[in-house]
């Protein structure tokens, strides 16, 4: 691999061993090859890995066959040694380490079997390369094998029986393939290929090997197919400039193979099919200096490590499209390998002037390659927003329409699992006048009742004069306080003579939990009533009138703090109660509709600093069956997309304007 002098210039002083090779190329007049005038591409997706640090340098990567552990080489700069780690693959911890041989460490294969680890090594002692033994199994140095030049990377053959090292003689514009019998712990064959060996990839029956070569002598890449069990090349396949990475599908009908381009040609990645052994086409756009690249154990995407750009490029492997792009700090990405499992993929990051320690980004790939497509409804203002919303939920006609206030949530909050009970939306109005949008959606839905939430300090009398002539009976439904209110609009959709399976229980006194439960409650049939949560007990109206609905299970929204434990306590007296609640409303949102929805492929946002969007938002959430996710105005919250993308959701309606959620939001940018 070269330079890539758009990259910090502090890289080249720490980078040490196969990095090298970078320096040692303009011995072979190819240090004109880089993309020194490179501009890093821009992430389209802001979805942000977890990182943790390894050590200076971390160049290989690898999983152990059981996916319990992770293996990790690294080469701190100018030492003649680099070290070998493993690592818990769920907690990162460290559990063992061991010195490898070798100023560049950088290659890395594991057996099969698990039981053995090569390191592959440039510049050690005689300025040789080799490969450094290591039992996993009990966790040894079992020492090196030499009789190479200066080393890249290194594979098993997928039956375990061989390994293949790429070997790059110094000063030398071509090289070969080192044959290694595992067994013995030896170099038995060298195969000459064409230009410099970086990567390599076997046929799934261990029959062919695909040697990914750059510099072949006119700067063009090569891949070079070798028949393993004859040791010779079997053909050449063109492909582009710089060649470094290689790939292979799990059926080895198609391979990926990295071109991280030239002053003239830009980065591209060749697909290129092994029944006709040439290039079907060439996928642009994939970022500035493509590296490496891995296929995800389901075969359906490609992943491309940007070194220089900085980025990790996502291919779907069917399209053959650059389908997301994500940033990593810290340094270039180095090194990618998916868990056996396909559940999370994890790349080694070099380091750069601001981090000389480099690290490990682990990335969910569900939520990774999560790009839902997006839509927004939203009107000029919260009222025509609710129309808005009405529109989608009821397109031609409703039944019922129940109306509140729009400048307050304290009426309103029990109503939406009513409304979509009765099939009706919850429409919103200015206390003191009726929106001319808001008549005319009434109008058109032709309802044969109208219910008016809240007293005349919620909706004004004359507002109801106005609603009057849109309807055969226009109902207030009103109590002496906010939870009153609340019992009486559940009694609207939810006599007493039919028994509640389950109440859902969310404090009155703000408005984002019982929001959030809404659209779970309401898509399941089941009322949110608003208790004072601050208080030690419930009321005597509101015991009475559980008990005259028959509940007798609970699903409790908030912490101790929020609904308190005396309540739940109670509660618990005339059935099972489930608390919900995570650290802050975006968290128990989440855990919310985690606990409702285990199925479905849309899902609903609305802002969780305001509630006016969300009001009318739960009942075509609850109308769609669909959960209703309350969210940072700027920003996803990690939790819920991972929720989403775990659950397959694919289709993110946000309710709400620009000023409500952001157009960040719109683009699934992650907090």
């Amino acid at each position: 691999m070269r330079e890539q002098t758009s990259l910090s210039t502090d890289r080249t002083r720490r980078a040490g061993g196969s990095r090298k090779l970078v320096a040692a190329l303009s011995a072979v007049a190819l240090a004109g090859i880089g993309l020194a005038a490179a501009t890093p591409a821009s992430a389209t997706d802001s979805y942000k890995a977890p990182t943790f640090g390894v050590g200076n340098n971390p160049g290989g990567i690898a999983f152990t066959p059981d996916g319990a552990r992770a293996v990790v080489v690294t080469a701190p700069p100018g030492a003649i040694e680099g070290n070998l780690t493993t690592y818990n693959a769920t907690t990162h911890a460290k559990l063992w380490g061991t010195t490898v041989d070798g100023q560049g460490a950088n290659g890395l294969a594991i057996s099969p079997d698990g039981t053995m680890a090569l390191v592959a090594y440039a510049n050690g002692a005689g300025n040789s390369g080799g490969l450094t033994v290591v039992d996993l199994a009990h966790n040894t140095n079992l020492g090196t094998i030499t009789g190479t030049d200066q080393l890249w990377d290194v594979a098993f053959t997928p039956d375990g029986s061989k390994a293949y090292a790429m070997d790059w003689p110094a000063n030398s514009s071509t090289g070969s393939v080192a044959v290694v019998n595992p067994a013995t712990r030896s170099v038995v064959d060298y195969i000459p290929v064409s230009g410099i060996p970086f990567d390599v990839v076997f046929s799934p029956d261990s029959s062919l090997a695909y040697v990914v070569s750059a510099f072949n002598g006119n700067g063009a890449g090569l891949i070079t197919v070798i028949n393993v069990g004859a040791g010779t090349v079997q053909t050449t396949i063109p492909i582009g400039a710089g060649s470094d990475g290689i790939a292979i599908t799990p059926d080895g009908s198609t391979l990926f193979a990295t071109n991280s381009g030239d002053a003239v040609h830009p980065g591209t990645v060749s697909v290129v099919s092994t029944s006709q052994n040439k290039v079907l086409s060439t996928i642009a756009n994939v970022g500035v200096g493509p590296f490496a690249v891995k296929v995800s154990p389901d075969g359906s995407q490609a992943w491309v490590l940007n070194w220089n750009g900085g980025t990790v490029a996502v291919i779907d492997a069917s399209s053959k499209a650059v389908v997301n792009r994500y940033a990593v700090s810290g340094g270039g990405p180095w090194s990618l390998v998916f868990s056996p499992n396909g559940k999370q993929a994890w790349v080694t990051i070099d380091g750069d002037d601001s981090h000389i320690t480099g690290s490990v980004a682990v990335f969910d790939v569900k939520s990774a390659r999560w790009n839902p497509t997006v839509a927004r409804i939203s009107g000029t203002d919260r009222y025509q927003t609710s129309v808005q919303v009405a529109q989608k939920a009821f397109p031609t006609a409703a039944p019922v329409v129940f109306v509140a206030t729009g400048t307050g949530f304290a009426d309103a909050l029990a109503a939406a699992a009513p409304a979509a009970k009765l099939g009706g939306p919850l429409l919103l109005t200015d206390p003191n006048r009726l929106p001319a949008s808001v008549k005319a959606e009434i109008t058109t839905l032709h309802p044969s009742t109208i219910y008016i939430v809240g007293g005349t300090g919620a909706i004004s009398t004359a507002v109801e004069q106005q609603l009057k002539p849109l309807a055969a009976t226009v109902t207030r439904v009103a109590g002496t306080d906010r939870f009153d209110t609340a019992r009486q609009v559940i009694n609207v959709a939810f006599p007493t003579s039919t028994p509640m399976t389950k109440v859902y229980v969310a404090t009155g006194m703000n408005f984002p939990d019982a929001l959030s439960a809404s659209a779970a409650a309401g898509a399941a049939g089941l009322p949110v009533l608003l208790v004072n949560g601050t208080k030690s007990s419930l009321d005597t109206a509101t015991t009475n009138f559980l008990t005259a609905h028959g509940a007798n299970a609970f699903t409790v929204i908030g912490g101790p703090n929020v609904v308190s434990a005396g309540i739940a306590t109670q509660l618990g007296a005339s059935g099972p109660v489930n608390r919900i609640f995570g650290a802050d409303r975006y968290t128990t949102s989440q855990l919310i509709n985690s606990d409702a929805f285990t199925s479905g492929t849309a899902a609903y946002f609305a802002t969780g600093t305001s509630f006016a969007d969300a009001l009318s938002g739960a009942v075509l959430a609850a109308v769609k069956g669909s959960p209703l996710y309350v969210v940072n105005p700027v920003c996803v919250p990690d939790g819920s997309e991972a929720d989403l993308a775990g659950r397959g959701v694919s289709a993110v309606t946000l309710i709400g304007g620009t000023g409500a959620l952001s157009p960040a939001v719109a683009a699934m940018h992650n907090c």
